[in-house]
């Protein structure tokens, strides 16, 4: 496995042999959520896609904007 860390502290993931900078997992800085997901030099949204909702929802009940605790997790 592959990782770069970035000066925000979160990091960049990636298997053995892949380019880091075109495929990778963006991890925030307690390794564990997932922020984003780089294929082919693409963003997919799928899991920042569920983060958005689940901060949606957050938002729904609380009333606090963006507040989701923890983010999506893998």
């Amino acid at each position: 496995m592959q990782y770069k860390q970035l000066s925000d502290g979160s990091y960049i993931v990636a298997p053995d042999g892949a380019n880091l900078h075109t495929d990778h997992l963006h991890l925030a800085s307690d390794r564990k959520t997932v922020l984003s997901h780089k294929v082919n030099g693409e963003h997919s949204y799928k899991y920042s896609n569920t983060r958005r909702s689940l901060s949606d929802l957050w938002e729904d009940i609380t009333g606090l904007a963006n507040k989701f605790p923890g983010g999506f997790k893998l």
